[in-house]
């Protein structure tokens, strides 16, 4: 695989006058390459979009942030404020999930598209609109966010994510606000533009079948932890952590319709209630006293990592059964476009 282009070292984020010594992200290492697409999945309150947040530079000013963000090898953390605006659109870019409320209301959206270009930029507002596939061009440069269908304005957030070809993009619960058909004719543009610029994405979501059907690796993130990182594959078919083992049996259970939809027990605490041992002990069926003496490490389990000192490997989960039943008849398509995507990536 080529040389990631962003690392994520023992990332640890704290809000001092709020939460004290509590780690809301707390010791967080990931990478991300050019051309791949890692999704990050969890309950609302597992740090998901903070994490994202972060990587951008854009935690509140209130957090205290150490560890390091490498983007090409620089320390996102010991740049300037200069330096950091300057970074995010020329290299790094957000999508964010509800485009009504990131647009701005009283501006049209050729003004829009202008700005997100900046003075330096190449672009054209009209070829950023036709790249999004929005061909009705001066209908849409002449329109206000609220004229516009929630898909639309959903093409608009990605045209001006991409209006700079930065070589990292965030995507924050991207389809939550669509409905299926729109999510899957905005996650298809997605990857296309993917293939065809070569940045790498962080998808962040709460739709495993969305996840399953699009993510080269999956981060499950917990209680502000990283609890498993690896393959779709491995993660989905084989879950090492508890809590990732939960997250597929609801997700199956919901999207195949049954009547008792499977769940873990309890909600994701507070941060003031964060353990600092083992944050998932309390709802894990297999907790013993060890896992709440101290956090346990961040091991290898099979073919991927996990943070439980008791990881399994049991019989395979069906991965397979997550996507076709969020996929519905596209799933052969869906995976094969899949594989030819990563193909062209190398």
């Amino acid at each position: 695989m080529t040389d990631a282009i962003v690392s994520v070292r023992d990332l640890t984020l704290r809000f001092p006058r709020q939460y004290g010594d509590t780690e809301l992200l707390r010791g967080v290492s990931l990478d991300l390459h050019p051309g791949e697409t890692v999704g990050v999945v969890g309950e609302s309150g597992s740090g998901k979009t903070l994490l994202g947040l972060t990587l951008l530079g854009l935690e509140p000013r209130t957090a205290a942030v150490e560890g390091e963000v490498l983007f090409a090898g620089r320390d996102m953390r010991t740049m300037t404020s200069a330096e950091r605006r300057a970074l995010r659109g020329d290299d790094v870019a957000m999508i964010y999930q509800d485009a009504l409320v990131s647009l701005n209301p009283g501006m049209r959206i050729r003004a829009q598209l202008r700005q997100a270009i900046g003075e330096a930029g190449t672009a054209a507002p009209e070829e950023l609109l036709r790249a999004v596939q929005l061909d009705d061009v001066e209908r849409f440069l002449a329109a206000f966010p609220h004229q516009l269908s929630g898909g639309q304005r959903q093409r608009v957030l990605i045209a001006m994510a991409i209006a700079r070809r930065p070589r990292v993009i965030v995507a924050d619960e991207p389809t939550t606000a669509l409905d299926v058909t729109v999510q899957a004719e905005v996650m298809k543009l997605l990857d296309r533009l993917q293939r065809e610029l070569g940045f790498a994405l962080m998808l962040v979501s709460h739709d495993l079948g969305l996840v399953a059907r699009v993510a080269d690796r999956v981060a499950v993130m917990y209680a502000g932890d990283l609890v498993e990182l690896g393959t779709t594959a491995e993660v989905l078919r084989t879950p090492a952590h508890p809590y990732t083992m939960g997250l597929v049996a609801a997700s199956r259970s919901l999207e195949e319709g049954r009547r008792l939809l499977e769940q873990i027990p309890g909600v994701v605490p507070a941060p003031l209630d964060f353990a600092s041992s083992c944050r998932f002990a309390e709802r894990c069926p297999r907790a013993a006293e060890d896992c709440r003496a101290a956090r346990p490490p961040l091991a290898r389990a099979g073919g991927r990592l996990a943070l439980c000192l008791y990881p399994d490997l049991p019989a395979e989960a069906d991965a397979e059964a997550v996507v076709a039943a969020a996929a519905g008849d596209d799933v052969a398509d869906a995976r094969d476009e899949a594989a030819s995507a990563r193909e062209l990536r190398g």
